[in-house]
């Protein structure tokens, strides 16, 4: 079945692919439904396996990461990379201490490979996937909570994301890596989320 989000993957390969963006050789295959299964049940009892987040992970199990190879070339969009249930598992259990991900339902499906994460609260997004907000959590900026909406949504996210791709803010430098003009992607990314306040500051 094709859904909305499927859509939007699509695009965003063709977006990438006409960027001849690294990151599609770094894309891991799918993970099985059995993996999300053990995963959901054991970091989040009791929440369903949604359908989007399902989906997004058999598209692929995140971005290969690895010492050798620079983390901006495994960067799906906005300095951020796409983790792998693996990697979820790693970042859940070392920063439980910090960001509370496990006590408050946090799935960290994005990373910037330095500390900061995107994440969804499945609490919330089980009950209301189209209204619930895709959350910034970071610790280096004063200016912002611990966790911060930055999306509306998290079908809204990838509405933004292909929005500034095909806006000619991302673009690949002299060393062959993707790259972002901020400030035309702060003002679409503001405009499309106008109820998140990462943009606000």
């Amino acid at each position: 079945m094709v859904t909305n989000l499927s859509n939007e993957l699509a695009d965003l390969v063709k977006n990438l692919e006409a960027l001849n963006a690294p990151v599609l050789k770094l894309l891991n295959p799918p993970a099985s439904e059995q993996i999300l299964i053990d995963f959901f049940s054991e970091y989040f009892p009791g929440s369903p396996l949604v359908e989007d987040i399902r989906d997004i992970f058999l598209w692929h199990n995140g971005t290969i990461i690895e010492s050798n190879i620079p983390v901006r070339k495994s960067y799906l969009f906005a300095e951020f990379l796409f983790n792998s249930i693996e990697k979820i598992q790693k970042i859940m259990d070392s920063v439980e201490s910090t960001y509370k991900l496990k006590k408050n339902g946090f799935l960290p499906i994005f990373s910037t490979g330095h500390g900061e994460y995107l994440a969804l609260n499945l609490k919330d997004y089980s009950n209301k996937p189209e209204t619930t907000h895709v959350y910034y959590l970071g610790t280096w900026d004063p200016e912002c909570d611990l966790y911060t909406t930055i999306y509306d949504s998290f079908y809204q996210m990838f509405v933004s994301v292909n929005a500034c791709f095909k806006q000619d803010v991302y673009f690949i430098d002299d060393k062959g890596l993707i790259d972002i003009n901020f400030t035309k992607y702060f003002e679409i990314s503001k405009k499309m989320n106008p109820n998140s306040d990462y943009w606000r500051s």
